[in-house]
């Protein structure tokens, strides 16, 4: 058996697996940042999950070949693992729960020796941009280095020995670790482009992984840097530090920098000169000087105020005073007029020198009719300003946080003047909106800090024009006040709740499986039916549970051979003709009994076509608040940083929002949405993404994704199948990523509901990307990339596309 006492400092962690004493496994582990912080950790045996424990032991063990050093006092952990576990599996990890990291040290509990844990030789990865790595060992030439060479369409691009330290190669194999790589690829591969990378080595042997899409977007902070005016000499020592460094430079800067990076990223733009005229319409009751001021130094010279005061100290020609007994005539005169763009300021604001021509030029585009911006805050106390960036056009966010406030502007025909409420200014995106509808192409976002608010106080929620909106918008929405005041958005249930038919993959792990069912058999849903899909489970505990659960009506269908989520889903899929499909984990717990009817009214809504839930890890940790594209280099789970009880970036924590995709742990949707993009792709993503695909595959037909905080279920993620840590497990990761990538790589790298100044690195809105990226041209009602669905999908879209299914109109 092995034991390791190596002290690991990765990221954040310190610590190891000591080793066996008795039928005790024992570690340790501690959070630098965080020293009093207490650790869950995970213990998987053979890639299944095994058991979790908390790192809050005092040990003191001293033995020939388990020594705990100082530090890890009050920071370790000990798994009980029973005599017959030790005698069949045969190796055994502890990860970080909630974060993913691998303690270093494995036990191989029945093997000899190491010789016969078998791996391959070769692998490449890349986890975004333009970095590879990966490790080359000969198991029949053992102490020899590989040369790695790189090439794309047969041109040499870089080449490299693998003579680094390999952290998967010292935990797989004794003394052979230094024969990892890591590389750069040339930085004119950084052009948005999918670049389809070989790898091999100097015998041509191919790279596990390779071929590999490797794409990078243009705006990264290496090509940032090279833009610099430098001369050749430094120009060239510049790209061989900033490939050296790419590694370990950070992608992102905190919230606390954000005003040198809005010096350096917010500096005015330069448009093409416009005749259009836009009316800004001031009120509040702050001196509106400074708002002035800010107007009179815009680079677009054609702008009239209209300001809610009888006088008013600065004198320009532009500016009327108007008094306040008759600010709504006026505001009916000049809308009448109908030859400017429309918005509003509050008094005390300032607008930066270019909003008035960015927000004119994006008007160029005649099938615009709102125009939005981001905006930020600026405490009084002298604090960093926070900054709001805001995601594109989503109505479910609009309705709960009105997020075209600060800077709005619209067409005149959109003001209705005789509407009552056409003279109070934060009625005007709802009165905008009514007349617009939920029309994505129509509402544009311009993803630029282009508004400064210098008061504390949000504005005043316009209930009466809400409600008007509503109706027309979200039909079926109630608007609610809290115990504590704030207000609350419910959705009408259905004259008759719709058939759900709950579908539960499962191998083994009778625990889980137990409580997942137990839990869902609680929920309170009139029509719902659990489908357990068992594959080849062989445990005697889990095999009498599924035969006892028959008699609680749950059916349980067989699906032997080889895991294949998307084809097990598919499978149940077949087996029942409910009329909406959710998706559950076996590692799900319900917690809450209203959960369902929660995603079924939400889903029932026109042009839904999934709803996620809010997942949670058992330490109360949120797992899963959406799936934002890009996050990490491919995609990644909003809110692994937040508390449940947390209000996120700007609410985002408790507010009910559109997202990319959810993921299928916990997905409802309508079974003949599923079949109409033909469900799971069992090829392309057997186990990994395959809810990403079908997300996307969902908004390419007009339908839209909803995450909902109003459902919470707890998940115990990878608890079940394991981590794809095995030569095999990450040969077949890295190809599903590949094809991710290449399919959706458009959508990946702009996601419309992640603003493009928020980071990609660690956690979702935790930081400023450096430096912002560029939008994309597709948008996120656009078209599906080519691949192998698109033929069969397009052909649907058309007629499905802004259209209420059969399913929203019987339900309504």
């Amino acid at each position: 058996m092995m034991t390791q006492t190596l002290i690991s400092r990765h990221n954040d962690y310190e610590g190891a697996v000591l080793g066996r004493t008795g039928n005790f496994l024992i570690g340790w582990v501690r959070k630098l940042s965080h020293p009093d912080a207490i650790i869950t950790v995970n213990l998987i045996g053979d890639d299944q999950w095994i058991a979790t424990a908390r790192a809050e032991l005092i040990l003191q063990l001293e033995g020939p070949q388990l020594i705990m050093p100082t530090e890890a006092y009050g920071h370790a952990f000990a798994f009980n693992i029973q005599l017959q576990d030790w005698q069949t599996i045969a190796r055994l990890e502890t990860y970080v729960a909630n974060d993913g990291y691998r303690l270093p040290g494995v036990v191989f509990s029945h093997y000899e020796t190491h010789s016969t844990h078998q791996v391959h030789s070769t692998n490449v990865e890349n986890y975004g941009g333009l970095r590879l790595w990966g490790w080359a060992w000969d198991i029949l030439d053992p102490d020899v280095t590989q040369t790695i060479y790189v090439y794309e369409a047969g041109r040499l691009l870089a080449e490299c020995d693998a003579n680094q330290y390999c952290a998967e190669l010292d935990n797989a194999v004794n003394g052979h670790a230094n024969h990892g790589f890591s590389l750069t690829l040339p930085l004119n591969l950084a052009d948005g482009c999918v670049h389809k990378i070989h790898v091999t080595t100097a015998h041509g042997q191919i790279l596990n992984g390779s071929p590999i899409s490797v794409v990078s977007p243009p705006a990264t902070l290496t090509t940032w840097a090279n833009a610099l005016e430098l001369s050749q000499q430094e120009r060239s020592f510049l790209t061989e530090l900033m490939e050296r460094y790419s590694s370990h430079v950070p992608l992102s800067l905190d919230f606390s920098s954000y005003r040198n990076w809005l010096d350096r990223f917010g500096c005015a733009k330069s448009y093409p000169s416009s005749v259009t005229s836009i009316t800004c319409a001031i009120s509040g009751d702050t001196d509106a000087i400074d708002t002035l001021r800010s107007l009179i130094s815009q680079t677009h010279p054609h702008w009239t105020a209209l300001v809610c005061s009888p006088f008013g100290s600065l004198v320009d020609a532009r500016i009327r005073y108007v008094i306040p007994t008759k600010w709504k005539e006026h505001i009916q005169s000049a809308i009448n007029q109908g030859d400017s763009i429309f918005s509003f300021v509050i008094s005390g604001d300032t607008l930066s020198t270019d909003a008035l021509s960015s927000v004119v030029a994006a008007f160029d585009n005649s099938s615009v009719q709102i125009v939005y911006t981001d905006c930020d805050q600026i405490p009084a106390d002298g604090k960093a300003p926070r900054p709001w960036f805001k995601p594109d056009w989503d109505p479910d966010l609009f309705l709960a946080h009105t997020p075209l406030h600060h800077l709005f502007a619209t067409r005149p025909g959109n003001l209705p003047i005789n509407n009552p409420h056409i003279g109070e200014l934060d009625a005007w995106p709802w009165l905008a909106v009514q007349s617009v509808g939920d029309n994505p192409d129509a509402i544009h976002h311009i993803p630029r800090i282009l508004y400064h608010r210098w008061k504390n106080a949000e504005l005043p929620a316009h209930v009466d024009a809400q409600r008007s909106c509503d109706a027309k918008l979200a039909p079926g929405l109630h608007r609610t006040v809290t115990d504590n005041g704030e207000n609350g958005l419910a959705w009408e249930s259905p004259v008759e709740w719709p058939t759900v038919s709950l579908i539960i993959p499962t191998r083994d792990h009778f625990e889980l499986l137990h409580r997942c069912i137990e839990s869902l058999l609680k929920t309170d849903y009139p029509n719902m039916e659990i489908i357990v899909i068992d594959n080849d489970s062989v445990e005697p505990d889990a095999l009498a549970y599924l035969d006892h659960v028959k008699s609680k009506d749950v059916n349980v269908i067989q699906h032997p051979g080889p895991f294949n989520f998307s084809a097990i889903n598919n499978r149940a899929v077949q087996h029942t003709k409910a009329t909406l499909i959710g998706f559950i984990n076996n590692d799900i717990e319900a917690i809450d009994r209203g959960w369902l009817r929660t995603m079924v009214r939400h889903l029932l809504r026109p042009n839904v076509g999934a709803v996620g839930a809010k997942l949670l890890w058992p330490n109360g940790m949120v797992q899963h608040a959406g799936v934002v594209l890009g996050l990490h280099g491919l995609v990644g789970h909003t809110g692994n940083n937040w508390h449940k009880d947390d209000a996120g970036y700007f609410g985002y924590n408790r507010i009910t929002r559109s997202a990319s995709a959810v993921t299928a742990a916990c997905l409802l949707c309508k079974r003949e949405d599923y079949l109409l993009v033909n469900g799971l792709d069992e090829i392309n993503f057997p186990v990994n993404f395959n809810d990403v695909d079908f997300c996307l595959k969902l908004r390419s037909i007009g339908k839209r994704i909803v995450w909902t905080p109003e459902a919470q279920l707890m998940h115990a993620e990878s608890a079940s199948r394991g981590r794809d840590d095995t030569p095999d497990r990450r040969g077949r990761l890295a190809r599903e990523k590949d094809r991710l990538m290449q399919k959706w790589h458009q959508w990946i790298t702009d996601d419309p509901f992640y603003n493009p100044n928020l980071n990609l690195d660690a956690y979702s809105y935790a930081g400023l990307a450096i430096p912002p990226r560029g939008r994309a041209t597709l948008q996120s009602s656009g078209k599906m990339n080519d691949c192998e669905d698109s033929i069969a999908i397009a052909g649907l879209a058309e007629r499905n596309l802004n259209c209420t299914s059969k399913t929203d109109q019987k339900y309504r």
